[in-house]
C-alpha cells in the first residue's frame, strides 16, 4: 500500500517535470490536520520554480524521498481483476518471507539508492544538493544519518553532517562531531567518534575514523573494547579492559581487528604490548596468527610456557604449532594438523622433546586419528579408520599427565596402533584389522593385551524373515604378544557363531526364544597345558527371554502419576565342555550389572563359552508424570538361579562358583523434582548380608551456575571413596542471587562463583584427587584461578603433583593464561561457562 501511495504522489507532484529527467522528485507530507483543511500542495509545503531552478520552500515536519531510476515508469494498466466488483473472486492470501527481514540489506534495494531525509528546515535546488537543518536525519536502505545540520549531494550521493552527529549503519552505530561520507561506497571520514560493533558487542573511541567501506574502517589514535562505558570514578580505569593503537583497522567481514604501536590495557595498565602491528580476533573466528600464551606451574615439572600460533589453511583444514618451554624438563614442540573433507577426516597430534633434564633422555609422541567412507556404484560402501598412538617410553603416561590440552588421551598405559578397512553391502558386512598395542610398564609390570596381526571378520543379518531373525559370523585372528607374560602361546583363532531367534512381541509383553551355535577351532605356535598344538570346540546355546509390563493410573504425594510394573525372566542353558587349556586371547569376565546378568555368557570375547542352566529374575517399576510423560523414578531388583554349578573359569586357578544364588543387583533412580536427582546401585551378597560393590549419588541443580553433586563408591576390598563437586555464586552468601541471563551468559557482573570436585579415599584416610576454583565475573572480563592436586602414583609410594592454574579471559577478544576450563568440565558434574555461546544480534536490535 505504502509503494502505491508513492506512486501516485510521485506523478502528482513530478507534474511539468521534464520527461527525460533522470531524477524524480516525490514529496510526503506528514500532516495531523483535521479533515477538511487546506491539502499539503496549498499549504506551508509547496513546490515552485524560480526560473530554471526549482528550489523547495521550508517544510515543517516533512520528509523528501529522492529515488534514483533512469525514468519514471509509465502507468500500467489495471489487469487483475477488482475483487469488489460482482461476480469476481479474490485469492486467498499466503504468507511469503520477506527479503526486508534479511540481516543483509537485500540488494534490490540498495540498488534502488532510495533516499529519504527528515528536517525541521530544508533548503537547495531540486535533483543536486540540499540542505537540513533541525533534527535533520536522512535514509537509505541499511542506514541512518542524523545530526543537526546536513548536507547532501545528490549526483554524488555524499553527505556532510556537523553537530552530534549519529550513524546507524546495519546496526553498527556511530557518534561523532563532524561527518563526510560517500553513501553507496560507505566511504569518507568521522572525527572525535565513538562507535559500537552490533555483532562483536565491541566499542571504542577514536579521534578519526576513516571509512573503507561498510566493513572495514581504520579509527586513528583508537581503542576497542567489549566492556560497558560506565560514569568514570576517581582513581578507577573505565573501561576494565581495551585495546589501543595509533591506528586500528576494524574488519567485521573477517571479525578482525589489526593495531599499529599498542597495547592490551587492563585497568590502566599495559599487560601485554602490541608493537609494530598484531592482529586481535573480534569473534572466536579461526584466522591465522599467535594465539594467547598458556602458563602454568607443576611441583614436578616447574613453571610451563607455551606459545601456540594457529594456521588457517583453508575452511577444512588448520595447523597449531605449539613450543613449550618447561623449566625442570627443557623444551617441548607440539603440533596438530586437522583436515575434512566430503567422505573423509582426521587428526595428526606429535610432541618432541629433543632432551628431558629430568629423565636425561628423549621424549615424542604421536596420534594419528582418521576417519574415511570409500562409497562404490555396485560393490557396496568401504570404510577405513586409523587409530594409532604411540611415546617414547615406559614412563610418558605420567610424566606428561593432564599438562595441557595437547596431551589429551595419555593418562592410559595401553595404547593401540589400530587400521581397519570394513565393507558392507545389503545383510552382509565384514572387516579386516591390523592392531597393535604398546604396553607401558613402568612403574609395575601388567600383563599386555594380544596384537591382532591380522583379523578378518565376516557377517551375515536378516531381521524379520518370515518371523525370525537370523545371523551368522565367520572370523580368522592371528594372536600375537609375549608369552612369558600372558601365559598363553601366541597362535590362531577361527571361530563361525550362528543365531536364530524369533521375537514375539505384543503390547502387554514379549517373548523371544534363541538359538546359537558356537564353533571354534584353535592353532598354536607351541603346545597349549594339554600338550597339544590345535583344538576345537563347539557349543550350543538355547535360551529364552520374556517379559510383561503392567500399567495402572494413580496418585503419589498429591501427582498424577503412571506406575508401570514389568516382570522379566530369561533363561539360559550352554552345556559344559572343558576348556581349561584354551588360552585366552581377547576374553574376559564381564562386570557384574544388569546387562550381564540377563546374558547367557558371563565372559566377553569367544574363549571361553560358560556352562550354563540358570534363570535370570527381574522387576521394573517405574513412574511417569501423568501430564507430559516425563519419568520420575525407575526401581530394579534383579537375581539369578544356577541349577548347576558352572564349571568354566577364566584361567586354571580359578574356582568355580558353588552357589546357586547370584548376588542381588539394586538400581534405582529418582527424579520427582528437574532440580533433584537421587540415584543408587548396590551389588547385594545374600552369603555375608553385606554389599560388595554400592554407587550412591545425588546431586541438586535449581538453575544455571548452581550446582552440586555427592557420591559414594565401595567395592568391597579394594576402594572405598566420597567425591564432592560443585558449582555455586559466592554472592549468594550475602544474599545477591544475580540475574537469571540464561545459559552461557553468566548471572550479571562483579559475581564470584566457586568450583571444585574433592576425591577423598576412605581406605587410604587422605585427599586422592582434588580440583578448587575461583571466576570472577565482570561482565567484560572473567578471571579464573584453580589448585589441582593429583595422586600420580600410588606403589611403592605414594607420589602427588601440584599444578597451579590462572586464566584471564577478555569477553570478545581473547583469553591469556593456563585454561583450567577443561579440568572444571571434566571433574565438575554440569559445570556451566560463564560465557559459552555467541549470541547472535540482528541488525533489527539497533533499529531505529
Amino acid at each position: 500500500m505504502l509503494s502505491g501511495s508513492l506512486a501516485d504522489r510521485g506523478r502528482t507532484w513530478r507534474h511539468g517535470l521534464p520527461r527525460q529527467d533522470r531524477k524524480r522528485v516525490v514529496l510526503l507530507q506528514h500532516s495531523s490536520q483535521p479533515s477538511g483543511m487546506a491539502s499539503p500542495a496549498r499549504g506551508r509545503a509547496a513546490l515552485r520554480a524560480n526560473g530554471s531552478r526549482r528550489t523547495l520552500t521550508p517544510v515543517a515536519a516533512g520528509a523528501l524521498v529522492l529515488c534514483a531510476s533512469l525514468a519514471a515508469a509509465p502507468v500500467q494498466a489495471q489487469t487483475q481483476p477488482d475483487a469488489s466488483l460482482p461476480g469476481t473472486q479474490s485469492a486467498p492470501l499466503s504468507l511469503q518471507s520477506s527479503p526486508w527481514l534479511d540481516e543483509k540489506v537485500p540488494p534490490t534495494a540498495a540498488g534502488q539508492n532510495t533516499t529519504i531525509i527528515h528536517a525541521n528546515r530544508i533548503d537547495g535546488q531540486m535533483d543536486y544538493e540540499l540542505t537540513a537543518t533541525g533534527d535533520a536525519e536522512l535514509r537509505q536502505p541499511g542506514s541512518v544519518i542524523k545530526s543537526e545540520t546536513l548536507h547532501y549531494h545528490q549526483p554524488t550521493d555524499t553527505v556532510t553532517a556537523t553537530g552530534k552527529v549519529y550513524i546507524n549503519r546495519e546496526g553498527n552505530v556511530y557518534r561523532g562531531d563532524r561527518l563526510q561520507l560517500q553513501m553507496d561506497s560507505f566511504q569518507g571520514g568521522f572525527d572525535n567518534v565513538s562507535y559500537s560493533i552490533l555483532q562483536t558487542g565491541g566499542t571504542g573511541t577514536a579521534s578519526r575514523i576513516e571509512f573503507l567501506d561498510d566493513q572495514h574502517s581504520v579509527a586513528h589514535n583508537g581503542i576497542y573494547t567489549t566492556c560497558r562505558a560506565d560514569t568514570r570514578k576517581p582513581g578507577e580505569s573505565n573501561p576494565a579492559w581495551y585495546v589501543r593503537g595509533k591506528r586500528l583497522v576494524i574488519d567485521t567481514e573477517q571479525d578482525e581487528g589489526y593495531v599499529e604501536d599498542g597495547a592490551l590495557v587492563f585497568y590502566g595498565v599495559p599487560i601485554v604490548p602490541l608493537p609494530g602491528g598484531v592482529g586481535f580476533p573480534l569473534s572466536e573466528k579461526r584466522r591465522s596468527g599467535l594465539l594467547p600464551p598458556t602458563v602454568s606451574y607443576s611441583s614436578t615439572s616447574g613453571l610451563e610456557y607455551a606459545q601456540p600460533y594457529y594456521v588457517d589453511i583453508a575452511p577444512n583444514r588448520d595447523a597449531t604449532l605449539t613450543p613449550t618451554i618447561i623449566g625442570k624438563r627443557g623444551i617441548d614442540l607440539y603440533g596438530q594438523f586437522r583436515y575434512l573433507e566430503n567422505s573423509y577426516s582426521g587428526q595428526i597430534d606429535a610432541n618432541y622433546m629433543p632432551s628431558d633434564k629430568l629423565r636425561d633422555m628423549e621424549r615424542w609422541r604421536y596420534q594419528l586419528a582418521h576417519t574415511q567412507a570409500i562409497p562404490t556404484t555396485n560393490w557396496g560402501t568401504f570404510g577405513l579408520n586409523l587409530d594409532m598412538r604411540r611415546v617414547s617410553d615406559d614412563n610418558y603416561w605420567r610424566d606428561f599427565r593432564d599438562m595441557s590440552q595437547s596431551y589429551t588421551n595419555l593418562t592410559e598405559r595401553v595404547l593401540p596402533s589400530t587400521a581397519t578397512l570394513s565393507w558392507g553391502l545389503g545383510h552382509w558386512s565384514a572387516y579386516v584389522t591390523h592392531q597393535r598395542w604398546q604396553t607401558l610398564q613402568e612403574p609395575d609390570i601388567i600383563i599386555p593385551p594380544f596384537d591382532k596381526l591380522p583379523q578378518a571378520h565376516a557377517r551375515y543379518a536378516r531381521t524379520d524373515l518370515n518371523g525370525f531373525d537370523l545371523s551368522l559370523d565367520l572370523d580368522v585372528t592371528r594372536f600375537k604378544s609375549r608369552p612369558e607374560l600372558t601365559g598363553y602361546p601366541n597362535g590362531t583363532r577361527g571361530y563361525a557363531v550362528g543365531q536364530l531367534s524369533y521375537p514375539w512381541i505384543r503390547p502387554w509383553g514379549y517373548v523371544t526364544p534363541s538359538l546359537q551355535l558356537h564353533a571354534t577351532q584353535y592353532q598354536t605356535d607351541s603346545p597349549m597345558t594339554n600338550g597339544a598344538t590345535s583344538a576345537s570346540r563347539v557349543l550350543p546355546t538355547v535360551t529364552v527371554d520374556s517379559g510383561l509390563v503392567f500399567e495402572r493410573d494413580t496418585t503419589l504425594f498429591g501427582r498424577k502419576v503412571q506406575q508401570t510394573l514389568e516382570p522379566r525372566l530369561f533363561y539360559a542353558y550352554t552345556p559344559y565342555k572343558d576348556q581349561s587349556f584354551l588360552p585366552v586371547y581377547d576374553s574376559s569376565l564381564k562386570d557384574f550389572n544388569l546387562a550381564s546378568i540377563f546374558s547367557a555368557n558371563p565372559f566377553s570375547g569367544d574363549d571361553r563359552i560358560a556352562d550354563a542352566q540358570a534363570v535370570t529374575a527381574g522387576l521394573t517399576s517405574r513412574l511417569y508424570d501423568a501430564d507430559d510423560g516425563a519419568e520420575l523414578a525407575r526401581f530394579t531388583i534383579a537375581g539369578r538361579k544356577q541349577f548347576k554349578t558352572r564349571q568354566v573359569t577364566l584361567n586354571p586357578a580359578d574356582k568355580p562358583n558353588e552357589f546357586s544364588f547370584s548376588n542381588l543387583l539394586f538400581d534405582g533412580n529418582i527424579q520427582w523434582n528437574p532440580k533433584w536427582n537421587a540415584r543408587a546401585s548396590v551389588q547385594w551378597d545374600p552369603e555375608s548380608k553385606r554389599s560388595i560393590r554400592s554407587v550412591v549419588g545425588a546431586s541438586y541443580s535449581p538453575g544455571p551456575y548452581r550446582t552440586i553433586s555427592a557420591n559414594y563408591r565401595l567395592q568391597r576390598g579394594v576402594s572405598e571413596q566420597v567425591d564432592v563437586g560443585w558449582q555455586w555464586p559466592l554472592n549468594d552468601l550475602w544474599g545477591d542471587k544475580g540475574e537469571d541471563r540464561g545459559p552461557g551468559l553468566g548471572q550479571g557482573p562483579g559475581r564470584w562463583y566457586s568450583v571444585g570436585r574433592v576425591y577423598y579415599s576412605l581406605t587410604d584416610r587422605r585427599v586422592v584427587d582434588s580440583i578448587l576454583g575461583l571466576e570472577y565475573d565482570a561482565c567484560c572480563w572473567i578471571g579464573r584461578i584453580a589448585l589441582r592436586r593429583q595422586q600420580t602414583q600410588a606403589l611403592p609410594v605414594v607420589k602427588m603433583d601440584n599444578k597451579i592454574m590462572f586464566q584471564l579471559e577478555f569477553v570478545g577478544l581473547s583469553r591469556i593464561g593456563s585454561s583450567p576450563i577443561r579440568t572444571f568440565r571434566e571433574n565438575v558434574p554440569n559445570y556451566m561457562l560463564l560465557r559459552d555461546r555467541t549470541v547472535e544480534r540482528s541488525r533489527f536490535a539497533d533499529y531505529n
